[in-house]
This record gives C-alpha cells, sequence and structure tokens, in this order.
C-alpha cells in the first residue's frame, strides 16, 4: 500500500480499495500521519503506518492476513483469528469464519468484508461459537455479505459492547446465549430477516427496549431471562406463535406488553418474577401454563378471547382479588363458568 502527498498537502491512497469503509479508515490513518513529529513526507509506506498505528492496523487497511504457522486453514489478520471454511477450489470463492480474538480489541472492531492472504482471496462469511466470547469491543460493524446466523455465545460477556450494526439482511438466526451477558447493550436492531431467537439469546443483558423483528417465528427459552433494565418489548409480527417458557422471568422493569394476534399459548414461568402489571393477548390465546405470572403483581389483564383460553396454576386467590380481567362484551358468562377464570371477582366486560 502507497500514500502519496498531494496538492493540497492532505495524503491520498493512490491504491485503490474496493471497499468503502475500508478506503476512509486508510484516509484516515494517512492523514494522521501528516501530524506526525519530523513533517510530512512525499509519499508514505505500509512500513510507516506501522510504525506509527501499529503492524494489526495496515493488515486491516490493507485487507491482508498472515497463515498461522502449525495450524493449517489458519490465519491472523487486524487482531482476529480466521478459519478457511471453503468447498470450492476455486480462489475467487474461499471463505472464512472469524474463529476467535488474538489481540483485544479496544473501541470500534470491523469485520472486513474480504481478506487477502498470500495469493488467496477470502470472503468473510460467518463467526465460530464464541467467536469474540469475553471481547473487549465497544461497537462492531458486522460485514456486507450474507451472514446467515449469530452462533452460539457469539459475543457473550462482552461487557463492554454498545451497539451492533447488521449490513446483510440474511441473518435468520440468532442462537443460543448469542448476546449473553452483554451487560453495556441498551438497544439493538436486528434484521428483519431473523426468524428464531435463541435459548438465552440476551439473558442479563443490558438492553432498556427491544423490538422484535415481524419475521420472527420463535423465542427459545430464557431469551431475555433477567434483563433487569428491559421496560419496553415491542412485537409487531403475526407469525410468533409461543411466549417460551422463562422467556421474560426476571425482567422486573418490564411493565406492560401486549402479544401479537399470532399468539396462542404462554409457558410456563414465561413472566415469573417480572415487573409485569399489564398484559394484552387476543382472541388466539389458546392456553396459558402454569406458573405463567408467578411473582408479579399484575393488576389488569385484557383477555380478547371470546373462548377462555385453557390454564394451569397460574394465578393465587390473591391474584383473582386484586386483577382486573377485561373480556369481549358477551362473554362475561364464559368466563365465570371457565376454571381458574371462575375465581376472579373483577370480570369486565369491556373490550
Amino acid at each position: 500500500m502507497l500514500w502519496h502527498k498531494g496538492k493540497s498537502g492532505i495524503f491520498v491512497v493512490i491504491k485503490f480499495i474496493d471497499d468503502m469503509a475500508i478506503r476512509k479508515y486508510a484516509m484516515a490513518a494517512a492523514m494522521a500521519l501528516a501530524l506526525m513529529p519530523g513533517g510530512l513526507k512525499a509519499q508514505v509506506t505500509s512500513q510507516d503506518v506501522a510504525a506509527a498505528v501499529g503492524q494489526g492496523v495496515v493488515d486491516f487497511l490493507e485487507g491482508r492476513g498472515t497463515w498461522i504457522p502449525d495450524r493449517p486453514g489458519y490465519f491472523n489478520s487486524g487482531g482476529l483469528v480466521y478459519k478457511n471454511v471453503s468447498t470450492s477450489m476455486v480462489r475467487q470463492l474461499s471463505e472464512a469464519i472469524v474463529w476467535r480474538i488474538d489481540v483485544q480489541p479496544e473501541g470500534v472492531l470491523h469485520i472486513p468484508d474480504d481478506i487477502n492472504v498470500g495469493f488467496d482471496r477470502f470472503h468473510v462469511s460467518g463467526f465460530a461459537e464464541g467467536a469474540f466470547e469475553y471481547g473487549h469491543m465497544t461497537a462492531i460493524d458486522l460485514p456486507h455479505r450474507e451472514i446467515r446466523s449469530i452462533p452460539r455465545r457469539c459475543f457473550s460477556g462482552c461487557s463492554n459492547l454498545q451497539s451492533v450494526t447488521f449490513h446483510s439482511n440474511k441473518t435468520k438466526f440468532i442462537e443460543a446465549a448469542a448476546f449473553r451477558w452483554c451487560s453495556s447493550l441498551k438497544s439493538l436492531r436486528l434484521p428483519s430477516s431473523v426468524k428464531h431467537i435463541g435459548d438465552f439469546a440476551f439473558d442479563q443483558s443490558g438492553l432498556v427496549e427491544f423490538v422484535i423483528p415481524k419475521s420472527v417465528e420463535s423465542l427459545g427459552e430464557r431469551a431475555f431471562h433477567n434483563c433487569k433494565s428491559l421496560k419496553k418489548v415491542v412485537i409487531p409480527g403475526h407469525r410468533l406463535g409461543v411466549i417460551s417458557g422463562y422467556c421474560f422471568s426476571g425482567c422486573e422493569s418490564l411493565e406492560e406488553i401486549t402479544l401479537p394476534a399470532g399468539v396462542h399459548s404462554i409457558l410456563s414461568y414465561a413472566f415469573e418474577n417480572s415487573g409485569i402489571k399489564h398484559i394484552t393477548w387476543s382472541n388466539n390465546m389458546k392456553a396459558i401454563y402454569s406458573f405463567a405470572f408467578k411473582g408479579t403483581q399484575i393488576q389488569r389483564i385484557d383477555s380478547h378471547a371470546t373462548t377462555p383460553p385453557q390454564t394451569g396454576q397460574i394465578f393465587t386467590l390473591n391474584d383473582a382479588k386484586r386483577i382486573e380481567l377485561h373480556v369481549p362484551r358477551g362473554c362475561e358468562a364464559a368466563y365465570r363458568n371457565a376454571p381458574v377464570w371462575e375465581a376472579f371477582v373483577n370480570i369486565i366486560a369491556d373490550l
């Protein structure tokens, strides 16, 4: 790579780079060199940049990697270890995944789209399980290429992580514990392509608000378990059918939630020890399993179900005295004659 001092006195990149984000970083590094002691140079080489900002930065700017001795198929680039996962013999179709952190990143971590290793060029196509586990970065910028999933424990324990930027709209799976213990992660915008959020996916994270994409079809157990700062959850879609066991248990700041028309079941302990005070569900609600609201101080239920949902042991007698149960007009008698619901003192037919 070579930078050259233009007429304006600012360094310009004369070796063009395909990726616009990397090109911007190259420009930034080159401009930073203009402030180095000793004055301007007519031209600046990769060695100059390495001396100023470190060899890892140069590797990233050039999209360059180095094979790891005694570990066939693995290479270093920009402080990360990658694994060759190619099945094609065509170099232009070679793929690699981020395997592990080699040098702990600080600040924003950018994952390149492509990396050159010798005469080979690799597309970054994904991540290994636990690839960034316990990383120190505050933000991560994911590749623009198709990333089908965020694997198990991918960012687990990244307590400094505040921001994750998705560029691909092909991600379908947020797998188990992917963002577990990300205590600084206050919000996250998932791609509209996500279909499944796995067990413990955001367990004990710092989320304050979260929108579950319309595309989501399933939530794993304890997906948002013990997200103590979570105040608002929006579920706009109709594909999600079940609120899983312990899904929002321990979410002590979550006081109100409206379940979309697709949800037909709430499984055991789904809202255990949460702050839920008001819940609304649609006419499609069919079943609520035992202890779904154990340990809560729920005040109001808006049930739009004309047929009372089947229930297990979900409320105590004190709950039945305290809770206002709002039901569709003309359905009060059905609820007063239904198991469990018959114990409710305040049944109001005004929906």
